[in-house]
């Protein structure tokens, strides 16, 4: 979390606790137990898991981390409920989110960090531009969690609640441009957030996540050239970097170059975005989004055979993600290979059941094989597991 890493607070708040259980932290240990929505809300539907995990979250993030779990099981192609649950797996342990934010190495090497940075990547894989709302209340949760510490440690144990806003309230006035820009950005002001964004980056210009937020932050806005100009120098400045520096998962030369990739495909700039997809794909032969847009593209270019070589790429690097072989079997079932089509939608359904969108497509693929009972089936099914909106 290379923004949440660049949180400088003021001196007072930047002391670190040395949690006993860092090096051992994983949230990820045990499955969250299955859950019920309130009234009115469908467990059937992702988006209501996911707006129930946002209504809760600055009360009880343990439980909205579970409630953004079932929505991202319901629809695995869906990042926003993993951007979600890892800032509110963060919020559930402040010490630890202290920790993780300033780059304690003992809570980096811990089996959760490790899966929350690949959460992270994953969900920008699928995102790479996300809007961040729900950063917005945990970057108050941390600044909260700091300054209740120190005035803890002045005042005896005793902590004011109205203080604690009234310095919450005159730090966020007076933060530093990162932390400004960053806040901004999770609340959708992307001109203010812009804004500080460069001045960020006057006082730290080799910084690449840095420069890949701008980046963000000006796609948002609908500034593409812009946009591709800072992606293209956060690629450049993660090719200068040391060894031996510490480099998060997710910040990826092949995750920028898909970005870049996108930008141009915003600007209608079909062979530039080919172009960026395969340096992605060669800068890390694990990149499989990459290989998955080559094949939209190819796929638009009505180049069916392109797109099915990309796709069968993106499967073999990626056999156990239930979106990559939905959209492989979609595919295929266009194609009109059907028999292959059938098995790629149920390994996708084998690998998530709780995902609905395969059995559709398995019940359209059945009927186009004039298996009519079987389809039926799978329709049933269907309805079964889908939101009636579905």
């Amino acid at each position: 979390m290379r923004a949440l890493a660049w949180l400088p607070l003021a001196s007072i708040l930047l002391f670190a606790g040395c949690g006993a259980t860092a090096s051992s932290w994983d949230p990820f240990a045990a499955t969250p137990e299955p859950m019920e929505l309130p009234d009115g809300m469908d467990v059937r539907d992702p988006y209501a898991f996911y707006n129930y995990g946002q209504q809760i979250l600055d009360r009880s993030p343990a439980r909205a981390a579970d409630a953004f779990y079932w929505a991202s099981r319901l629809d695995p192609s869906w990042a926003s409920p993993l951007f979600a649950r890892r800032m509110a797996l963060l919020m559930a342990d402040p010490e630890v989110f202290d920790l993780y934010t300033q780059d304690n190495r003992r809570i980096l090497s811990s089996p959760g960090a490790h899966q929350l940075d690949s959460l992270y990547l994953r969900a920008l894989t699928m995102n790479p531009f996300p809007d961040r709302r729900e950063e917005a209340p945990a970057v108050r949760s941390l600044i909260v969690h700091r300054i209740r510490k120190y005035l803890m440690r002045r005042g005896n144990g005793i902590v004011d609640d109205a203080a604690i806003e009234f310095v919450v309230d005159d730090y966020l006035r007076q933060a530093d441009p990162a932390t400004r820009a960053w806040i901004a950005y999770s609340e959708g002001r992307y001109g203010d957030a812009a804004t500080h964004y460069r001045k960020a980056i006057s006082r730290h210009d080799d910084v690449p996540g840095l420069r890949a937020d701008l980046a963000r932050t000006l796609f948002r806005l609908g500034q593409y050239a812009e946009a591709m100009e800072e992606m293209a120098t956060a690629v450049e400045l993660m090719s200068e970097r040391d060894d031996e520096e510490l480099v998060r998962v997710y910040e990826s030369k092949a995750l920028y170059e898909h970005s870049i990739g996108l930008i141009r495909e915003a600007v209608n700039n079909q062979d530039g975005a080919r172009d960026s997809y395969a340096r992605a794909a060669q800068e890390d032969l694990a990149y499989y989004p990459a290989h998955m847009r080559l094949a939209e593209l190819a796929l638009a270019a009505r180049d069916t055979a392109t797109a099915l070589a990309e796709m069968a790429l993106a499967v073999e690097i990626r056999p156990d993600d239930a979106g990559v072989r939905y959209r492989n079997g979609a595919l295929l079932m266009a194609a009109g290979r059907h028999d292959e089509a059938e098995a790629e939608l149920r390994a996708a359904i084998e690998l998530e059941p709780l995902f609905a969108a395969p059995y559709r497509a398995l019940a359209l693929t059945l009927d186009a094989q004039g298996r009519t009972d079987d389809a039926a089936r799978e329709h049933a099914r269907f309805l079964e597991k889908a939101h009636p909106r579905a």
